[in-house]
């Protein structure tokens, strides 16, 4: 199977004539491109290094070493990958998650300045303090480029490294996400930067779980729309536009936390608007899916329910930062249905993908993420479920 892969590459890239040499050198150098029964789940498989190899192959003129001067160190698949990257683009040493995120040729720019010997305080992105340099260029190479920022962000404010990692795997669920698709990062953000990340410097140590829970908090107060917080009978703009941490006590927060909906209740009830059109149900069947998630075995409910107003597509929209909004005629007259994929755990459910389908048809049009991002391998593992189910049928393109 493996051999197919390399030959279809092979194949696909006829005019790059450095790329057998960069397949025959991994091979005869080291087992990268064979196939393992067992591998760790963090590992890269050899069809995710393979896909690299046409870009180290286009970007010939940049190498700084000879090929087969390679020799591979002991240890992981990972860091001996690392370490055939860095022989031929790093003629200064790079910090190892940068090496690691080229797995998904993210961030090339930063790392082609730092493998060239430019100062960390010259990047683009992140701008870094003196002491924050330090915290970057050692950070954990199991992060990704955007994780060593928060790593980074955290530690220069002399946060552990156990609240870094809690506030990376906060990232991870999206349980804080960026303004407008990463036009603003929620890390370089002064209010995240100068009142939220002191008071969780200043509580710790907090479990992960509850870190986690007061960011959401944070967010879904202070930046959601009230209508994608409280559902659609809500109106738009925040609840708490103001909220602050300042001041607060970790006891005084969990206070808030838990009981805002009755200290805003007036509030809430002078905000709730009507719901705009309704179209009636396509008659396609929505679809609940339960199953264990890793090794903990935490439960993970996959949810997939139709939108039948024009509040919960201006919800979805505005939760998934899309414009599926616009779809409102095309549901009315019914030549479209919206449906909503929600995946729950710990009690909190997340909106994932948004789906299109042609009720007459009875097939997925489309299926997009946040920002319009592709369906992940999960979600589409589960859409495609749903749709054997109601015998759907998905388009290719999707």
């Amino acid at each position: 199977m493996l051999d197919v892969r390399i030959s279809d590459l092979l194949r696909q890239h006829p005019s790059m004539h450095d790329l057998p040499g960069l397949v025959a050198c991994l091979r005869d150098r080291s087992d990268l491109l064979s196939q393992r029964p067992r591998m760790r789940w963090d590992e890269p498989t050899p069809a995710r290094m393979l896909a690299v190899l046409p870009r180290l192959a286009k970007r010939r003129c940049q190498w700084v070493r000879r090929l087969w001067d390679w020799r591979p160190p002991r240890g992981r698949r990972l860091t001996q990958f690392r370490s055939f990257v860095d022989h031929l683009l790093a003629e200064y040493p790079v910090p190892a998650f940068l090496s690691h995120g080229l797995l998904g040729w993210d961030q090339y720019a930063a790392y082609r300045h730092l493998a060239a010997g430019g100062s960390p305080r010259g990047l683009e992105w992140p701008r870094l303090t003196r002491a924050g340099v330090r915290y970057f260029m050692t950070a954990p190479a199991d992060l990704s480029f955007r994780e060593a920022v928060i790593w980074t962000r955290v530690r220069e404010r002399r946060g552990t490294t156990g609240l870094a990692r809690a506030l990376i795997a906060a990232d991870r669920d999206h349980v804080v996400t960026d303004a407008d698709c990463q036009k603003t990062r929620w890390m370089d953000d002064p209010f995240w930067l100068n009142d939220v990340l002191p008071f969780l410097v200043r509580e710790w140590p907090i479990p992960a779980d509850e870190v986690a829970a007061v960011v959401g908090f944070v967010q879904e107060q202070r930046f959601e729309d009230a209508d994608v917080v409280l559902g659609p009978e809500a109106g738009g703009g925040p609840l708490q536009p103001d909220l602050s941490l300042r001041g607060r006590t970790l006891h005084s927060l969990r206070h808030l936390m838990a009981n805002w909906r009755d200290d805003l209740a007036e509030t809430i009830a002078e905000r709730t608007t009507n719901e705009g059109r309704r179209w009636r149900p396509s008659g396609i069947v929505g679809y609940e899916l339960v199953e264990r998630d890793g090794q903990r075995q935490r439960p993970r409910r996959w949810s997939i329910r139709e939108l039948l107003t024009e509040r919960e597509l201006r919800v979805e929209g505005a939760r998934m930062k899309h414009c599926v909004v616009t779809y409102v005629e095309d549901c009315v007259e019914g030549r479209s249905t919206i449906w909503s994929m929600q995946l729950e755990r710990r009690g909190q459910p997340r909106r994932v993908l948004t789906i299109e389908v042609d009720p007459k048809r009875r097939r997925v049009v489309q299926a997009s993420g946040h920002c319009n991002a592709g369906p992940t391998t999960v979600q589409r593992k589960v859409l495609q479920q749903w749709a054997a189910v109601r015998s759907i049928e998905v388009g290719s393109s999707v």
